[in-house]
């Protein structure tokens, strides 16, 4: 009984194909007839064909006329599912053009019991290999018996030989005999070796069948996911069955439009916080401003653009705050300046520069409030600051690059490759992290010369007397100051001596530190007045180092309150779990807030930063008139807040999003019994299933998960490089990529794939090459394994071109010329002035061969290491790599650990005999016994008793159905005795409620009355349903059916079958 569904799907289809079906229906099928441009596809042999939709994807049949023969299983949902056919082919994969599902809902409603697995590819192969290993057993029964005759014939023929020499006289007849018994032994050895060939053969087809069971109960319990952070959904606790970790590598490139130089910009009330994003934290009020004040470098471009608009803009602004632009300088009317103001609250301002000016003598970018505004809050942080002026359409940030494109020579742009950073050679300390008691003295191998640093560090220190520690120059045995404690510290100093030696303190002096603990981490010593971020000594010279790769695993729940750092605890006593408090007011105080106040973990905070994160919670109080809240700051290096309060009034809502930024180093979670004083004693708050998740929407609940990190080392970084065609990875924007990976497979092997090569241009064969322009450029050959394909490539100081581009001839462009890259200068260059200027110039191109190198045990026990949570999982690193990771469902539970029970059924006896075998066909036999030593299995000595074991293992969680019905009903029959059972599970439904329960059969009662119980809600009271069963080993029957109303006890009759509800009963084996 099959509905099969014909349809015609082209590798290049337009129009989308429509297929109908029903919910809940087993026995339909689509039958594709495949097509290239409209012309049949010839489908090779051995190829292997999916149906795919969403996360999952089902086995298919590809028949011997090129058709592929798809199920629509039972648990598609209804509405209109898009999906397409994928065929594999080895390491090859192609998919059809989408078609749509349309699946219209049953009118059964069965939505207690939802399909959730894939059965039907599993049940064919169950029975597959079940045929194939009783095959194999009759085959080997009959290799026993064959063997057993040949034992026996050559036995006759010894007697009959020996019979012959003792009776000369009758030796014709026995000799005859002998010949007919060596004729038969003969026979039955052949017959021993081809019955014992046929069991071989069988063996093969039931390891094969069993092998597709193992395969296709796995693809439709386990999903593969990809992204740079992947959420796997409906993960079960099981490890991780496969992890690719895909290289990339970018690189900033500027359209020299940025009149903005950062670097050298006054500023009044405002500090550069990050020059790379154009970010400033400026401090004003609403009587005056903070501004910046553009070097002179610009005022020419600025006069240059008479007449031009001239914009101003940033990421976001406040509401009560505006930006605005004002030139001053000499005009023809007279006039000395000009200004433009942007309206409150907006991101831009924009100017039509004067036609008037003859001469710019300043400009200034200003920031401030609107006159009246009665905040409090100063402190704003800019971002993506951007001055340039507008042609047409809005540009983004970029860089200042000396208003000219770049990379160039004098603005090179380092290629940013994942897992490898970039040391400008500022780093002048040498000497790692420093850590002890009292003190600890340090002999730096460079010596510092006299000038003036800026030394910074992560200060740690357990003394209690201050909040400071001294650093000393031991050489001079001079001071050099205290520096403050916590992340990102920084002193500045000033030497006219040479320093050797330098001693750090736990405090603020020797006697002071007596006994405490300290540590300076991750120190940085660079020259000049400001602190220079971390980087690891590099001999002071600019280059790559190791950075590595962290990949990450957590829950989807991020937020704990293990481990954290009370920052105040007023007038409350509390009790604390990882995602839940309870606070309650000890007295009364119109002074003090009820509320414990706390600065989350470090653990916790790294997984906040740089994302989109929605707390949400839950509330129950003793006063319906208190109003509970929850506040969140965020605080950088220097303790400044960094972005405005968020704040949770569980009276308005139970969440709210906040956008961490990256440079957050700690997180402020306040929890009030009220958002005002006042409290009383006794007044308290409960607030639980505290949840931060990644996103701007609050999800359903789940508990925090303690977070798995492993670190990959990447001594030559992980590039990828972006490509037109021809990739080894599509991103999620569906852009292909040539790219280096990191690969752990479900075979736990685990191994790194190069495909990207660097270099540096002086290290090459080197050219002079004059262009048709008359510029001189040079040529770059004998590149070591470059493709002779693809020539992709990204240098540090010039943009690449395509080899068809008109201006790649142009000065200071690259391009491919087939066998390697050219740079092209001026006419005025020469070999050597090209080779200085470009001779550093490093670059990464396309390999012709990958390298393969086998990761370490260490490395891959790592990543062996790393498992899913259930019900969900996030995969995240810390170099931006997009991810491909294999996982386990929940679904896996009961039924992938079952994977044999079909075939283990009624396998449980035991060879016995001995079988004769030649030398060939013990090793066969052998080594088909040695395939069984890979099993994770007790048993290894025959595959019968493996799978026997797995059964036993197994067989509780495989249900025999003892009661089904279509409809809900109040009575029944079992297909069998419940006590043949350890327990069974009845599926019901009171009124509109439904339920299910599992019940022991040993703790039934004598009189064999089960109670089953549904919830309801009243005018906002809990009602409830009783449903009183009674059951014997073979039938149940309803005894009555009541409903209950609060807040009174009456109880209600509600009998009839919208009440009485038994629609499903499954009995289970221990």
């Amino acid at each position: 009984m099959q509905i099969i569904k014909e349809i015609y799907l082209d590798f290049y289809q337009t129009e989308p194909v429509l297929v109908t079906a029903k919910q809940g229906d087993n026995a339909r099928f689509v039958k594709a007839t495949l097509l290239d441009h409209g012309n049949l596809f010839p489908v090779p042999d051995g190829t292997t064909a999916n149906l795919a939709r969403d996360e999952v994807w089902n086995a298919c049949i590809v028949n011997t006329d090129g058709t592929v023969l798809a199920p629509i299983t039972p648990d598609m949902q209804p509405g209109r599912l898009p999906a397409e056919i994928e065929l594999y082919l080895g390491t090859e994969k192609l998919s059809t053009w989408n078609f749509i599902l349309v699946i219209q809902p049953s009118a059964r409603n069965d939505s207690a019991i939802e399909g959730t697995n894939e059965y039907t590819q599993l049940d064919i192969l169950v029975n597959q290999a079940r045929e194939e290993i009783s095959n194999a057993q009759t085959a080997t029964e009959s290799a026993n018996a064959a063997a057993l005759n040949a034992n026996e014939s050559a036995a006759l023929a010894n007697t009959a030989a020996s019979n012959a020499n003792v009776a000369a006289s009758s030796a014709e007849t026995n000799a005859d005999l002998a010949m007919k018994a060596a004729i038969s032994a003969l026979d039955g050895k052949e017959a021993a070796t081809s019955a014992a060939t046929s069991a071989n053969a069988a063996a093969d087809r039931a390891n094969e069948a069993a092998g597709n069971i193992e395969q296709a109960n796995i693809k439709p319990l386990a999903y593969s996911v990809s992204g740079e952070s992947i959420t796997a959904g409906n993960s079960a606790e099981k490890p991780l069955i496969g992890l690719t970790v895909h290289g990339r590598a970018d690189q900033v490139s500027t359209t020299g439009a940025q009149l903005i130089d950062f670097e050298h910009a006054p500023t009044r009330s405002c500090v550069l916080v990050d020059a790379s994003t154009g970010t400033y934290r400026c401090n004003m009020d609403n009587t005056s401003y903070s501004f910046l004040d553009l070097p002179e470098s610009v005022f020419g471009k600025i006069l240059s653009g008479k007449g031009k608009t001239l914009r101003f803009q940033c990421d976001a602004s406040k509401p009560n705050t505006l930006i605005s632009i004002v030139i001053y300088g000499t005009r023809e009317d007279g006039l000395d300046y000009q200004d433009a103001a942007g309206t409150p609250g907006s991101n831009y301002v924009e100017m039509v520069v004067s036609d008037q000016f003859t001469s710019v003598t300043r400009a200034v970018l200003r920031f401030n409030q609107t006159q009246g505004a009665t905040t409090t809050d100063t402190t704003t942080i800019y971002s993506g600051l951007m001055l340039y002026f507008k042609e047409s359409a809005v540009l983004s940030f970029e860089l200042y690059t000396g208003n000219a494109p770049s990379p160039s020579v004098e603005y090179p742009q380092a290629i940013d490759i994942a897992g490898l950073g970039w040391a400008t050679g500022a780093q002048l300390w040498d000497m790692g992290d420093v850590s002890g008691t009292q003190s600890a003295k340090v002999d730096v191998s460079v010596p510092i010369p006299p000038g003036t640093y800026t030394l910074s560090a992560d200060v740690i220190s357990s003394d209690t007397d201050a909040d400071t520690c001294l650093i000393y120059d031991y050489t001079n045995n001079i001071a050099i100051g205290n520096m403050a404690r916590g992340q990102e510290k920084s002193k500045t100093f000033t030497t006219d001596k040479e320093i050797r030696s330098f001693v750090f303190y736990a405090s603020v002096s020797n006697n002071g530190s007596a006994g405490d603990t300290f540590s300076f981490k991750n120190i940085m010593l660079n020259a000049g007045s400001s602190a220079l971020p971390w980087e690891p000594y590099t001999g002071g010279k600019p280059g790559y180092y190791d950075k590595g790769i962290e990949v990450d695993v957590t829950g989807k729940n991020l937020f704990s309150l293990d481990n954290d750092t009370v920052f105040a605890k007023e007038i409350c006593d509390i009790v604390k779990k990882t995602n839940e408090i309870a606070l309650t007011a000890t007295s009364s105080s119109d002074t003090l807030f009820c509320q414990y106040v706390c600065y989350l973990s470090e653990e916790v905070t790294k997984y906040f930063c740089g994302k989109t994160i929605t707390v949400s919670a839950k509330h129950k109080t003793n006063n319906s008139s208190l109003s509970p809240v929850i506040f969140i700051n965020l605080y950088n290096s220097d303790n400044k807040t960094i972005a405005d309060e968020k704040s949770i009034y569980f009276k308005r809502g139970s969440s709210v999003t906040v956008i961490v930024p990256k440079e957050t180093v700690k997180i402020r979670f306040a929890f009030r019994v009220d958002q005002l004083r006042g409290q009383v004693v006794g007044d308290y708050v409960r607030i639980y299933d505290i949840q931060a998740e990644e996103g701007s929407t609050a999800t359903s609940y789940e508990p925090y998960k303690t977070p798995q990190s492993i670190h990959l080392s990447t001594p030559n970084g992980l590039a990828g490089l972006k490509v037109s065609s021809g990739g080894s990875y599509t991103d999620e924007s569906g852009q292909q990529w040539i790219c280096d990976e990191i690969v752990r497979n479900e075979r736990g092997t685990g191994k790194l794939i190069q495909r990207i090569g660097r270099s540096k241009v002086s290290d090459n064969l080197l050219a002079p090459v004059t262009l048709s322009n008359g510029n001189i450029a040079l040529s770059i050959s004998e590149i070591s394994g470059v493709s002779s394909s693809n020539q992709e490539a990204l240098f540090t100081m010039a943009p690449v071109l395509d080899a068809s581009d008109p201006d790649r001839f142009e000065t200071g462009n690259a391009y491919s010329d087939g066998t390697g890259f050219v740079i092209v200068g001026t006419p005025d260059d020469t070999l050597v002035s090209l080779a200085i200027k470009y001779g550093n110039c490093e670059f990464l191109y396309v390999l012709e061969t990958p390298v393969e190198t086998n990761l370490s045990a260490e490395e891959i026990a790592a990543l062996s290491a790393l498992h899913t949570y259930s019900p969900t999982t996030t995969i995240s690193n810390d170099a931006g790599c997009e991810m491909t990771a294999a996982y386990v469902t929940k679904y896996y539970q009961g039924v992938g650990d079952a994977m044999f029970y079909g075939v283990a059924d009624n396998l449980t006896t035991e060879a016995s005999g001995t079988s004769v075998l030649d030398a060939h066909q013990g090793k066969v036999l052998d080594n088909k016994i040695g395939a069984l030593n890979d099993l994770e299995t007790t048993a290894k000595s025959s595959a019968v008793a493996a799978i026997n074991e797995v059964k036993s293992e197994t067989v509780s969680l495989i249900p025999t159905v003892l009661f089904d019905s279509p409809t809900r009903v109040g009575s029944g029959t079992f297909t069998e005795s419940i006590y043949n059972f350890e327990r069974i599970r009845i599926y019901y439904k009171i009124r509109y409620e439904y339920g299910s329960v599992d019940i022991y059969t040993s703790f039934i009662s004598a009189d064999g009355v089960v109670d089953l119980i549904g919830f309801f809600d009243f005018n906002n009271y809990l009602g409830a349903h009783l449903h009183r069963i009674n059951l014997t080993d073979t039938t149940f029957s309803t005894v009555y059916a009541y409903q209950y109303f609060p807040p009174s006890t009456e109880k209600t009759d509600v009998g009839g079958d919208d009440a009485i509800a038994i629609y499903r009963v499954e009995g289970y084996k221990s």
